[in-house]
């Protein structure tokens, strides 16, 4: 499955990228007047030892990812199948006859469905050129040690600054330390946390604060966000891998005006740090 693959006669692709050894992420897509419109989010991995498809189209159920237990397994073939869905039922990926093509056949339980016959996408169409989506996951690409001063924010005015690094690290093939230190004479503190990957959804990780509280960050492209609420207090933070380094940015505020229908929140504090890595 790993790879770029187009459907022959057809303007389909399918695109799967390795996140580890048990943890694959993938995109459907066509191509209108060469530009990408993806039509489906895949993805395959391990749960309680046995691997679980699953497949997010945007258009239908309401967004929401449909899971298909795998139900059968073989060298070159693995089949899921999942009962209680409209249309499909079935998946049956299959490497083809010629060891170079990928055939996937959709079917439901009344006989109804189709074959799809794929061949590695070549370098001569604009989406074989175009990396889709990164192939390794955001703390991964962050791995390291970074190092930066963290300059604070209160009503808009610079009131306190301090050094801080950070060490991102992998435990396993899904969770990484996450190790913040705030390196001030009068008050260090160590923030020793883990980010883990959520199974089932490759874009949406837990930092596990050790202390009973975890927190949900969302990935987009090369940024990790979280939005969260203590007491009456509301926070942001975020990350956000550019060239030249990582942005660390945290906000907080409370509930402001409110006009007509929108309820604004003020933003009292803010701590950002531009990190280098070394």
């Amino acid at each position: 499955m790993l790879g770029h693959w187009k459907a022959k006669g057809q303007n389909l692709y399918e695109k799967w990228d390795a996140i580890t050894d048990q943890h694959f992420t993938g995109i459907g897509y066509r191509l209108i007047d060469d530009h990408i419109n993806i039509t489906e989010y895949l993805e395959l991995f391990v749960r309680d030892s046995q691997f679980v498809f699953t497949a997010r189209v945007p258009s239908q159920n309401e967004g929401t990812r449909i899971e298909f237990p795998c139900v059968e397994m073989g060298v070159r073939r693995l089949a899921f199948e999942n009962e209680q869905h409209d249309f499909p039922q079935r998946l049956d990926y299959r490497e083809g006859s010629d060891g170079t093509s990928l055939v996937v056949a959709i079917s439901g339980t009344d006989g109804e469905g189709f074959t799809l016959n794929f061949a590695p996408a070549t370098l001569d169409h604009p989406s074989a050129k175009n990396p889709i989506t990164p192939s390794r996951p955001f703390p991964e690409r962050c791995e390291g040690k970074w190092y930066g001063t963290m300059f604070m924010y209160e009503n808009g005015l610079l009131h306190d600054s301090v050094e801080i690094s950070l060490l991102i690290a992998p435990l396993d093939s899904l969770s990484w330390t996450w190790r913040t230190q705030y390196q001030s004479p009068s008050h260090p503190l160590v923030k020793d946390y883990v980010l883990r990957i959520q199974p089932g959804d490759a874009q949406t990780f837990l930092l596990d604060e050790g202390n009973g509280v975890q927190l949900f960050e969302y990935h987009a492209d090369s940024s990790l966000r979280s939005v969260f609420q203590v007491e009456d207090v509301l926070l942001t933070s975020r990350y956000d891998l550019v060239e030249d380094g990582l942005i660390f940015e945290v906000t907080s505020g409370q509930m402001g005006t409110k006009t007509g229908d929108v309820t604004n929140f003020t933003v009292k504090h803010v701590q950002r740090v531009k990190l280098q890595r070394h």
